[in-house]
């Protein structure tokens, strides 16, 4: 399998939260938020430079995002309206234009899988064995028909297959979600990290937020390097 296009750089919009001027910063896929708020003070007048941000991704069909100190931005530079600045503290005032302004209330508790980063490169990079699957697909087996669904396609299984995996389920012990991840760690092999899985677990939690028990999540993603995991 070819490995996915990495962009060097996107141009981003970057506004500072109730200042009328766009900006724009070239972003990459594997910076960090961290990164990026170390290298944005030409943007910043000098009494806001010793404030605290919230980095907030806007986009044209989906709720605006707050992103993590140490997340990566990764693909999403290239779907977002724009990245927003906000001191922390404040409600984020999402505008339907810069005129006339409705305010939205982000919350700032942290979110269930704020644990995936602190975890070491090596860990996410793992590659995922069967009884890492197996144990995943324990956490994911009360979720909704439609929320695996979509859990499903982000890891590229079309519509299609994931009916035929669901047709072939019926009257069967195996769960057709926990099938189908067998299946995608067989196709992809080394590419079949806990770093795609858990991106793909966390896009769909924030879309609807209940996606599996994240507790039993993280001691599945620690058991995977003891000694005892085996293929």
């Amino acid at each position: 399998m070819p490995p996915k296009k990495k962009y060097d750089g996107v141009d981003v919009k970057v506004r500072l939260e109730g200042d009328l001027e766009d900006r724009f910063v070239t972003l990459c896929e594997d910076w960090k938020v961290s990164q990026f708020l170390e290298n944005i003070t030409s943007l910043l007048l000098e009494e806001m430079k010793n404030q605290s941000y919230n980095v907030i991704l806007t986009y044209d069909q989906l709720p605006p995002e707050v992103l993590e100190y140490e997340e990566e931005f990764g693909n999403r530079i290239l779907s977002c309206k724009e990245l927003v600045l906000q001191t922390k503290g404040q409600a984020y005032n999402r505008g339907v234009n810069r005129e006339t302004q409705v305010e939205t209330s982000i919350e700032s508790t942290e979110k269930p899988y704020s644990w995936i980063y602190n975890l070491d490169d090596d860990v996410k990079n793992r590659q995922m064995k069967e009884k890492d699957v197996a144990r995943i697909a324990l956490c994911l087996d009360d979720l909704k028909m439609m929320t695996k669904f979509t859990l499903m396609t982000g890891l590229g299984f079309k519509k299609g297959e994931i009916e035929i995996a669901m047709s072939n389920s019926k009257g069967q012990d195996m769960d057709w979600c926990a099938d189908l991840l067998f299946r995608w760690v067989y196709k992809n092999t080394s590419e079949a990290t806990f770093r795609v899985l858990l991106e793909q677990m966390r896009i769909v939690e924030d879309l609807k937020p209940g996606t599996g028990d994240w507790e039993k999540i993280k001691k599945v993603v620690l058991l995977s390097g003891s000694s005892t995991n085996g293929k």
